[in-house]
């Protein structure tokens, strides 16, 4: 707003940007009925003083309203950042974590790598030292002797089940052509009698051939009855055939061969498959390349207590009989050949009770399994290159994410918090200038207040000089005409004293308030920008740290399972270094030999000495007794001192 006036002693006016309302309505004051235009001007000062200091209250106060708003985002800002700054701690506790494991894991796994390498580069060598030390006379004597008693063995024991088969077959023929003899006779078909009664002796027949022909596995008997026996209702119910499978009742008396490897009711000898060798540590209860051997031929076989008591049997008594419960004659034949079949296939021994013949050892190499020894090495090498792989590998998604978490750490947020609270404390001393020009606004607000009370006191005290001196005549108009002049002096002293104010509020206070508070408004509009970037980089970062904790739990799991995996590489090259143990070992037994040989000599040694002592001792003794029998023994009966036991001679050592 401006103050302007006409000129010369024109109408004055206040100004309000292009709009004069001087002249307007407003509210009666007691100087606007003042003579002087001057006088009259007063009062339009006091309201543009009191309208600038309303308009500067009102500035100061939004400018108040958005340092708070700038200070709020701002500390909202510090607490984002505060979230930012917990979230990287947690995930540099957990990388710190698995860094840590990841060096202890590089270390342990290069020195496993090396140990298992320079193991597999010397197998070779280790081997050849194997075959290249001869075993102790002693040793290779006993072992062909060992080797003759076992192949001795197992020829007599196929002598033994080619006679057995042979007998099995004819009894079987024999048994086939009395049924087809009786059932011809009869007029009744006996053929799922015959096949009841030779199912037996097939299936275990082709147990005792696969047995005696040294084939690792045999399929399991076909039922050859079919759904004419009684018997073959088991199977459609249970899934197996007890005829097919060689099962005897109860009460048969039959029992299965301990010790083999033959599943119950499957007939099949189950070996180790060659494409898995096992353990060469593990060898079974013959040691190293040694096999189990089972009973031999000598051994008493597991007879039948009563194998025309088989239910199957009776069952088929009894349809020969017509179901009377005794069978005749025939059938009763029939019957008790077919137990004799039953019985003679029982004796013939089994694929899991042939004799294994051991072979001959002359050197260290003939002590191990060589060839599953050797297939052994051959999976560890193959296992060892394929895990040191993996390793490379995960040695790799290792850096990835060590350059992924650095960079992390290294990417700061998008905001400048510390300069925003710099320009905050330049603002703050923005709003002090405000105070100090509002401070300034009401002092000449307060200046004008008093000019015009003082000027309406003026005209008062002049209207009643005025009017007193009316009623003294001519020397009152001179007394009224000088208290004119002295209120439109005081007037124009007061315009004079005004207008400089009013020039420096319209041309200084308001617009510094306005340049102050325009300044703030930047501020919060950068404030609220910068809270806005400052947001989206929150969220930002919070979904590089979630993806990033992933990575950092999947990286740990995958070291816990390497770890595991190379725990097992290392119980795998434990059993590896068989051969290079075995030298080792058998050089402690050539000593342990040696040293129980020397502690014999010296034990025979102090046994000679100490019964040479004890002999010695006997001598003395038996001529003491013999001394004190010739000079005591006499004065008594002899009966007395044989009862008193000085008869008795001295113990024998």
């Amino acid at each position: 707003p401006e103050l302007g006036g006409g000129g010369g002693g024109g109408s004055w006016g206040v100004h309000y940007g292009q709009t004069v309302i001087g002249g307007g309505t407003h509210a009666t004051h007691p100087l606007d009925l003042a003579p002087s235009p001057l006088i009259r001007a007063l009062p339009d000062y006091e309201r543009q003083f009191r309208h600038q200091r309303q308009r500067a209250a009102a500035v100061w106060r939004a400018t108040q309203c958005r340092f708070e708003a700038c200070r709020r985002l701002v500390m909202e800002m510090h607490v984002q950042a505060l979230a930012i700054d917990s979230a990287r701690d947690n995930v540099d506790l957990h990388f710190s974590y698995i860094c840590r494991y990841q060096g202890e894991f590089g270390r342990s796994h290069a020195a496993q790598t090396a140990a298992h390498a320079e193991l597999l580069m010397a197998f070779d060598g280790d081997m050849e030292a194997l075959r290249a030390t001869v075993l102790h006379p002693a040793v290779v004597v006993a072992s062909e002797r060992r080797h003759a008693s076992a192949t001795d063995a197992a020829r007599e024991a196929q002598v033994q089940t080619k006679q057995l088969t042979a007998t099995a077959a004819a009894t079987r023929t024999d048994t086939g052509e009395r049924s087809l003899d009786d059932g011809s006779s009869g007029g009744r078909s006996l053929d799922s009698e015959c096949q009841l009664s030779a199912t037996r002796p097939i299936s275990g027949l082709a147990t005792a051939v696969a047995g005696a022909s040294g084939g690792d596995s045999v399929r399991s008997a076909q039922c050859p009855i079919g759904a004419v026996s009684k018997e073959c209702s088991v199977q459609s119910a249970s899934g197996r055939c007890p005829t097919a499978e060689g099962e005897l009742a109860p009460g048969s008396g039959t029992s299965t061969p301990t010790g083999g490897t033959t599943p119950r009711g499957t007939g099949a000898s189950v070996t180790p498959s060659s494409s898995a060798p096992p353990s060469p540590s593990r060898l079974g209860p013959g040691g190293l390349g040694g096999a189990w051997v089972g009973p031999g031929p000598g051994a008493a076989p597991h007879w039948p207590s009563s194998a025309s008591s088989s239910p199957q049997n009776q069952s088929a008594a009894m349809e020969l009989t017509g179901g009377t419960g005794s069978p005749g004659p025939d059938a009763r034949s029939r019957a008790v050949s077919t137990s004799n079949a039953t019985a003679a296939v029982a004796t013939a021994p089994s694929a899991s009770t042939v004799t294994v013949v051991p072979p001959p050892r002359r050197t260290l190499l003939d002590c191990i399994p060589e060839e599953r020894v050797r297939r052994w090495a051959a999976d560890c090498r193959r296992s060892h290159e394929h895990y040191t792989a993996k390793v490379r590998d995960l040695g790799g998604l290792f850096a990835a994410l060590q350059r992924t978490t650095e960079e992390l750490f290294m990417t700061g947020p998008d905001v400048d918090i510390s300069a925003l609270e710099g320009e905050l404390e330049r603002s703050q001393g923005k709003l002090a200038e405000q105070a100090a020009v509002i401070q300034c606004l009401d002092k000449d607000l307060d200046t004008v207040g008093r000019l015009v009370e003082d000027t309406v006191a003026d005209m008062a005290a002049a209207g009643a000089a005025a009017a007193a001196a009316a009623a003294g005549g001519r020397g009152g108009a001179r007394a009224r005409s000088d208290t004119e002049i002295g209120g439109v002096a005081g007037a124009l002293d007061a315009c004079a004293a005004l207008d400089p104010m009013n020039e420096r509020h319209v041309k200084s206070y308001l617009p510094t308030l306005e340049a102050a508070d325009e300044e703030v408004a930047a501020l919060h509009r950068h404030c609220a920008a910068c809270k806005d970037a400052m947001a989206a980089c929150v969220h930002r970062q919070l979904q590089s740290i979630s993806a990033l904790q992933s990575k950092i739990r999947d990286m740990r799991n995958k070291q816990a399972a390497f770890q595991e995996v190379g725990q097992r590489q290392e119980a795998a090259f434990r059993e590896l270094r068989i051969a290079r143990r075995i030298p080792r070992v058998y050089r402690a037994c050539l000593a342990e030999v040696a040293r129980r040989g020397a502690h014999a000599e010296i034990f025979s040694g102090q046994a000679r000495q100490l019964a040479e002592r004890m002999a010695r001792s006997r001598e003395r003794e038996v001529a003491r007794r013999e001394a004190f029998a010739r000079s005591h023994e006499r004065y008594l009966p002899s009966d007395v001192v044989d009862s008193l036991g000085l008869h008795a001679t001295p113990p024998q050592c």
